[in-house]
């Protein structure tokens, strides 16, 4: 594997990485929207 795929590896495993982080902080948001009294 040369330098190049490794990193192309990497940026994909990182993207992927904020892709799941942004779901999470979506979820949080809205699951304490739900929580909070109207």
């Amino acid at each position: 594997m040369g330098p190049h795929t490794i990193y192309q590896h990497r940026a994909q495993f990182f993207y992927n990485n904020d892709e799941l982080y942004a779901h999470s902080l979506i979820r949080a948001i809205f699951t304490e929207e739900h929580l909070l009294p109207l």
